[in-house]
């Protein structure tokens, strides 16, 4: 299918006032947040929608499942040499050889996210659509850069296993520990695919914010696996939807748009987002060609760009997350405040002293209510390696 090459601005254009009358002309969903409580305000057509829990017994309600940009596939992915970006799909969730797949643990199980469009004019408020409206930008996920967009990714419906060596996204084994984020990124190169981008976790909170209604995914969608003396075999949980848990309070699995533990369990690598100078936040968009993470003492690639809003510098609970006119994208921690409820709930653990830290996210076990889906780690150098993180793996859909 090709290419989509972005016409008029990227990503990086300050954001144009668009207003009430002509969003309400659009197909456009949203929520607000008051920046105290973490409960939002639905906006646009998100006030029609509606989301219950499921639960591996109740199927809970979800009328987003089939609605752009959330309505996410599960789908069998393996390795294709011939393939352009060297990925093929083998079946989708309800194909017939699906079910046949997934017993013989044949490729990697995956969740395919469509292209959708956002419109951020404000650190609170969050509006998306599947269509291309003046003012709005293409997901972060999505758009490399440089005038590239493509038409969806894919990610691993689990964390990371390994298996002889190859990263696998199936269940029946742990996730993938105690490796550096390079030996698991070349990992994925090999087999065509990439590890988590940064763009990908903040488009998948964008989503997550206005469907759940909530910051604090722990308190809507359940606390996820967060204690425990190590880390646990992945299994199939039943949750009989795309979002939710076992039980809201149970340490277990939780699902969040088809991904088991996008909170919880272990933290996942990023892969094209780096603290430089303890508070310094960079990116890379055109992560296909981000190979390496520059040490302290390299000099900045073409292609890596400061971000205006730096991190604090010292452990805290999250109470704002940052904005800046021209990244409104970019979703991470710029103020300390709060608790382990309002407004966010989630934790994030910096050093003040670090010239280099690679970011991981999502908080694991061992961390309890510190975690969540909008919880935040740039402790570690590259080399480090830790039995608590792990990574997901990516795929870009042409």
């Amino acid at each position: 299918m090709g290419l989509i090459i972005a016409n008029g601005a990227s990503s990086l254009t300050p954001p144009e006032v668009i207003t009430n009358e002509v969003l309400s002309r659009h197909n456009v969903y949203g929520v607000t947040f008051d920046g105290k409580s973490s409960k939002g305000k639905p906006l646009y057509n998100a006030i029609d929608q509606k989301w219950i829990p499921a639960t591996a017994t109740d199927p809970g309600v979800d009328t987003w499942k089939d609605v752009a940009p959330f309505n996410v596939k599960k789908c069998i992915t393996d390795y294709d040499a011939s393939a352009t970006y060297k990925r093929k799909v083998l079946a989708y969730e309800g194909d017939g050889n699906y079910d046949t797949l997934k017993t013989e643990k044949t490729g990697d199980r995956m969740i395919e996210f469509p292209i959708g469009y956002y419109y951020r004019p404000d650190p609170w408020t969050f509006i998306v659509s599947p269509d291309p409206i003046e003012g709005f930008q293409p997901s972060p996920a999505c758009d490399l850069g440089n005038g590239t967009i493509l038409k969806g990714f894919r990610l691993s419906e689990f964390d990371l296993c390994n298996v002889s060596s190859v990263p696998r996204s199936i269940p029946g084994y742990g996730p993938w520990v105690s490796v550096d984020a390079q030996t698991l990124k070349n990992g994925l190169k090999a087999k065509g695919q990439y590890l988590e981008t940064f763009g990908a976790w903040c488009w998948i909170n964008f989503l997550r914010l206005i469907k759940q209604q909530n910051l604090n995914s722990q308190k809507v969608n359940g606390m996820g696996i967060n204690s425990g003396n190590s880390t646990r075999v992945m299994t199939e949980d039943n949750i009989q939807g795309l979002d939710g848990y076992i039980g809201i309070t149970a340490n277990d699995n939780v699902r969040t748009l088809g991904l088991q533990n996008f909170y919880g369990h272990v933290w996942d690598f990023l892969h094209n987002v780096m603290v430089r100078s303890a508070s310094k936040v960079w990116i890379k968009k055109d992560f296909i060609n981000a190979d390496t993470w520059p040490t302290y003492s390299d000099a900045i690639p073409s292609g890596w760009e400061e971000l205006a809003v730096s991190i604090p510098t010292s452990y805290s609970w999250i109470s704002e997350l940052a904005w800046n006119s021209n990244e409104p994208w970019a979703l991470y921690p710029s103020k300390a405040g709060g608790n382990d409820v309002e407004p966010i709930g989630d934790y994030f653990y910096t050093s003040n002293n670090d010239p280099f830290s690679v970011v991981f996210v999502g908080g694991c076990i061992w961390h309890e209510s510190f975690g969540g889906a909008l919880s935040w780690d740039s402790l570690s150098s590259l080399s480090d390696m830790r039995s608590d993180v792990g990574g997901r793996g990516l795929e870009i859909i042409l």
